[in-house]
């Protein structure tokens, strides 16, 4: 099992934060090597929603399926199960300056399976680094006031 995590703080209210980071189909403004996103049912995103996704890692794209396990107290998280690897992706919004700014803190546990265990060592520096531009690319998108 490998876990990392990041935070950043955000100048924008936390409702706002957290309603753009729960919302399965923005994953692709911020969510880094996701190329496409699409969430089922339509609708505001609770428990049991699956995101469908496709990500790029390297040259090869990974088509996988999200399942929101939890959706509350700004706090969202969702699991992949199948394919290379078991992810848990736990998002965590808290304001920060009596509420004028938010801080956002992304936890990424990522178990590989079958092959791909043999980059475990790679496996944490890289989603760091995910983790890095995952939470800069969400600044800069909520920051901008350009997402719908």
């Amino acid at each position: 099992m490998v876990k990392a995590q990041g935070s950043i703080i955000i100048n924008r209210s936390i409702d706002d934060v957290f309603a753009f980071v729960s919302n399965g189909a923005n994953g692709t403004a911020w969510l880094a090597a996701l190329e496409s996103a699409r969430s089922e049912p339509d609708g505001p995103t609770q428990v049991g929603t699956r995101i469908y996704e496709e990500r790029l890692y390297g040259r090869q794209r990974i088509h996988q399926v999200a399942e929101v396990v939890e959706v509350a107290d700004y706090r969202f998280r969702k699991r992949v199960v199948g394919g290379p690897m078991d992810v848990e992706d736990h998002v965590v919004c808290r304001p920060v300056d009596g509420a004028a700014h938010t801080e956002v803190t992304q936890y990424l546990t990522a178990t590989p399976k079958g092959v791909v265990v043999l980059a475990t060592p790679f496996l944490a520096p890289q989603l760091r680094r995910d983790i890095k531009r995952s939470l800069e690319q969400l600044k800069r998108v909520l920051e901008s006031g350009n997402h719908g």
